[in-house]
């Protein structure tokens, strides 16, 4: 809002004619002008210049308070522009790219480019960041994330799923090929394993052992329940495995194990029942065997036993267990009677191999005396498991396989013939019947065919000490890059969300590298992170001697940084790590304009093309004026780039150029000064007369500038926006702003500097009142719209709210540290910087659901859109609420204000059921919040149709 000067003389056209025309009976007295009257014309065009002469007295006030404000330094706050980290993405197959600092970037708003630029040099790398772990060594914790979440989310490094376990892996293909009950003596581990799960693989899940003891120096694992322990791949080895966890780190000095001395047994507990077998065959044909609770009787060899006629056993468990003892009882049906017991009867016991079958060494009979068992009687055999029994297929079905084979003799003869009485006698066959099939093994102490541990991620062959923590004491960030980098500067950008100024800062950050030397080495940054505490670029060189190392399972690139977030009360999200990220300002680069010809007169001005100007240097060519005592003073105030000599192809120097300095006014110049007075909203170049600033030697076009022009509320853009290069550069694929560029504003209004000159004088830009906080905030930067401080516990917070059209505006970290320096400069001294809080406002959402009658179903959907429309804008905090000048911290909405507000809408003929944050009553406001649109929920209805 324009402010009104006092006016010298009210008057307007109307009533200087009524003044003129009351004057004529005294001058003229004769003369009764009428319409159309010359005349009368002549007094009309008389009065509407005398309007347009106190039209522009009444404006010398503005222009003497402008004057006076000027004289005491106030001016307008110049331009600011937007800043952004841009990422250049590189083509497939790319190699290094260098970028240049400067170069030029853009991105389309109507008919006209944004142009921002890059600061600095930076050495763009093909390689990428695939992998993300923060580690707490403290904790024993490590955490992995994506280097860039997904859109709107950010990531609590230290949070989450804990994805570090201490694990000791034991796999045996034979020996752990079992199901149902069993129990297994484990030697050769050191410290308290029984007090570890210990846990089995089966059904495709992990399931822990029934009891876990100890017993004469033995750890004894005992499984009570059905289902097999099942195979399973780790670390590329298909096997079968148990293992066993280390919960607590403060255990893990404790635990060691002889890796060659560790050793199972499965042993022969006392009372065992055995083993059912898998399947039997009677030569090829299989076997109902029943259920270990009720088995079936049947007949091993048929009713007809006759030689070469088989009987299979198969057995995966116990027939698996090479070098194992392995015992097979027969409970059997009957006992064959002596008379019937033929003596050449030979048995040919064997098992299966991928050879064929083999005849089984040491075969002992069970409860035989004779050492040799037919299935006269109940009784078995037993013997050493073979080391190259494999499984084979008996009847389409694989497994672990023995067999008995009739190959001498027989079990009687059906029919006899009596050759001495020449007749047939009835037969004496007398088959085996087979009651139940009981297998028992035990195996002796046998190594494990695999020992693996698994620690930080990774599987490692099984060393004495099983297992350990990263090594890591403080917490620590891990960036893991697919290719190695080279040169640099190599630029990364780290993106937290906003904090304010007044939280913890972390303490100090190293950075780390991974040597060819084996071991872990500083990394010099440039680190404009603060130590990980806000968002920047980290910049380095690349050290020659980086190379891969295997971490976490991965052999990658590995970076890391040490003592992060430390001393810190609550750590800041972190939204994504940017590689080839630098920094990019909205200026444009103008080079070598030229700005003029000095005429040697006193006062020049000038004016540059481009504006609104952010930076400049301006040269002055002064060949032939400039003395040696002159050279070398110049040279020892302003250093070595302050004179620029320009030579012919001989050597022959055909020019000195001198760089001239800005100042704020010519007061404190004398005669000799190269000062410049500038005016960068408008351009505008001024040089002294002589004896308050050196006057410009003459020359033709011997004045020449190189500056920068942007700035402004425009170059405020969404993440994304700037996609365009304008400068091409070989293997740049793509470029983008990863987030959104801001603190752009415009030049500051004169009526805001009207509004603000006053205040400067009162508080002399010395902060001791809460009013002088507010009124030196607001001098900081155009990009600050609104300011408040708040005293709360003995502190000074001072929220900032910048010029912003979005929903929430929220104040950048460089603008709230801007803020937080200029405030500590004009302080009373007694205040102590760690009292005072700059920080952005506390946002309250405010949500509308309401009924929407309109005047007529026709307008319904537009209505919708305009009511959205109006909600939203109503509710901004800087440009909302019913003057339309936003909403003062403190101040509650009111009901009424949202029901005057939607009544008033066009369309709109009444509104019913109105809620606010879902409660039918006033939103309540504290001093440190102001609100701000949330979601709304628009019903149109009519009495008898309802819009959703």
């Amino acid at each position: 809002m324009a402010i009104e000067s006092p006016k010298i003389d009210k008057r307007r056209f109307d009533h200087l004619l009524k003044e003129m025309e009351d004057l004529i009976p005294y001058f003229l007295p004769g003369w009764k002008p009428g319409e159309g009257d010359a005349g009368l014309a002549l007094i009309k065009i008389f009065a509407h210049m005398t309007e347009e002469v106190i039209h522009r007295l009444n404006r010398v006030p503005r222009k003497h308070f402008g004057a006076f404000l000027d004289m005491l330094g106030i001016t307008p706050l110049p331009a600011a522009p937007a800043k952004a980290p841009l990422t250049f993405c590189l083509s497939e197959g790319a190699g290094h790219v260098m970028i240049p600092g400067g170069t030029p970037a853009a991105a389309r708003a109507g008919n006209e480019d944004i142009v921002f630029a890059t600061e600095k040099n930076m050495w763009a790398t093909p390689a990428k960041l695939v992998r993300l772990f923060a580690v707490d060594g403290e904790k024993d914790e490590i955490f992995q994330w994506p280097p860039i979440p997904g859109p709107g989310k950010g990531i609590e490094l230290f949070k989450g799923e804990n994805l570090q376990s201490h694990l000791l892996y034991l796999g045996h293909g034979g020996l752990f090929n079992v199901e149902g009950p069993v129990k297994y003596d484990l030697n050769g581990l050191i410290g308290p394993f029984e007090t570890l799960p210990w846990e089995y693989w089966s059904e495709n899940q992990w399931l822990a052992f029934t009891h876990v003891t100890k017993h004469d120096g033995k750890l004894v694992l005992e499984k009570t329940g059905p289902g097999e322990i099942g195979e399973q791949e780790i670390n590329g080895i298909k096997s079968r495995w148990i293992r066993c966890t280390a919960i607590s780190s403060e255990m893990h000095p404790t635990l060691a194990v002889d890796p060659g001395g560790i050793t199972v047994a499965k042993p022969l507990a006392e009372g065992e029942t055995g083993l059912f077998p898998d399947m039997v065959f009677c030569n090829d044909i299989p076997i109902d065997l029943g259920t270990p609770g009720n088995p079936n009787s049947f007949y091993p060899f048929t009713t007809r036993p006759g030689q070469l006629h088989t009987f299979y056993i198969g057995h995966k468990e116990a027939f698996s267990k090479k070098n194992g003892l392995v015992k097979i009882l027969f409970d059997m049906g009957k006992n064959i009677p002596q008379q019937n017991r033929n003596q050449t009867l030979g048995l040919s016991w064997e098992y299966g191999t991928r050879s064929g079958w083999k005849v089984i060494e040491g075969l002992k009979a069970e409860n035989e005396k004779s050492g040799y068992y037919r299935f006269w009687q109940s009784g078995g055999v037993s013997f050493k498991c073979p080391a190259d029994i494999e499984p084979v297929i008996v009847g389409g079905q694989e497994n672990y396989w023995v067999r008995v084979r009739i190959i001498d003799g027989d079990y009687g003869k059906e029919l006899v013939y009596d050759s001495v009485n020449q007749k047939w006698l009835p037969g004496t066959i007398d088959p085996p019947i087979i009651n139940k099939i009981t297998i028992h093994y035990r195996t002796e102490p046998t190594n494990p065919q695999h020992g693996i541990t698994f620690n930080n991620l990774e599987y490692k062959e099984l060393k004495e000490v099983p297992f350990y923590p990263l090594g890591d004491q403080e917490r620590s960030l891990y960036l893991g890059f697919d290719k190695k980098m080279q040169k640099g500067p190599i630029s990364m950008y780290v993106s937290l969300e906003n904090q304010d100024e007044g939280e913890t800062k972390p303490l100090k950050v190293e950075w780390y590298y991974y040597s060819g030397d084996d071991e872990w080495k500083i990394l010099e940054v440039e680190d404009h992170t603060q130590n990980l505490g806000e968002s920047g670029r980290v910049e380095f060189f690349v050290p020659l001697d980086f190379v891969k190392k295997a971490r976490f399972g991965e052999e990658l690139y590995w970076f890391k940084a040490v003592g992060i977030m430390a001393g810190m009360e609550q750590t800041p999200e972190i939204r994504g790590i940017h590689l080839n990220t630098t920094a990019a300002v909205q200026v444009e680069r103008i080079k070598s304009e030229i700005l003029g010809s000095s005429d040697g007169g006193a006062s020049q001005e000038f004016r540059l093309r481009r504006t609104p100007v952010i930076s400049e240097e301006i040269w002055i060519d002064e060949t032939g004026t400039l003395t040696k005592e002159e050279k070398q003073a110049v040279l020892e105030k302003n250093g070595e780039d302050s004179i620029r000599e320009v030579k012919d192809e001989t050597g022959k120097t055909t020019g000195i150029y001198v760089r001239w300095e800005p100042a704020e006014d010519f007061f404190g110049s004398s005669a000799k000064s190269r000062h410049y007075v500038i005016q960068r909203d408008a351009g505008q170049v001024r040089f002294g007369d002589g004896i308050h600033g050196m006057i410009p030697p003459t020359g033709r076009d011997n004045i020449n500038v190189s500056y920068l022009v942007g700035g402004g509320k425009k170059g405020n853009l969404s993440a994304f926006e700037i996609s365009r290069l304008k400068t091409s550069i070989p293997h740049v694929d793509s470029i983008f702003n990863p987030e959104p560029a801001r603190g752009g504003a415009d030049t500051e209004q004169l009526d805001a500097v009207f509004k603000r000159g006053p205040c400067s004088i009162k508080h002399r830009d010395r902060a001791v009142t809460r009013e002088d906080f507010e009124r030196i905030v607001s001098e900081v930067s155009a990009a600050i719209a609104r300011s408040k401080c708040v005293l709360k516990n003995n502190r000074l917070i001072i929220i900032v709210i910048p010029h912003e059209t979005g929903d929430k505006p929220i104040p950048s970290l460089p603008l709230i540290k801007m803020v937080k320096n200029h405030i500590l400069e004009r302080r009373l001294n007694t205040l102590s910087p760690g009292r005072i809080t700059v920080q952005g406002p506390q946002y309250v959402e405010v949500g509308i659901d309401v009924d929407v009658f309109p005047v007529s179903i026709d307008i319904a959907v537009s209505l919708e859109s305009e009511i959205l429309k109006k909600v939203k804008e109503f509710l901004h905090p800087l440009y909302g609420g019913p003057e339309k000048k936003g909403w003062d911290f403190g101040r509650d909405l009111h009901i009424s204000d949202v029901y005057a507000l939607l009544e008033a809408i066009e369309g709109v003929d009444h509104v019913a059921n109105l809620t606010l944050n879902g409660k039918e009553e006033d939103v309540a406001i504290d001093e440190l919040q102001t609100l701000c649109s949330g979601k709304h929920r628009i019903i149109l209805a009519t009495k008898t149709l309802t819009v959703r």
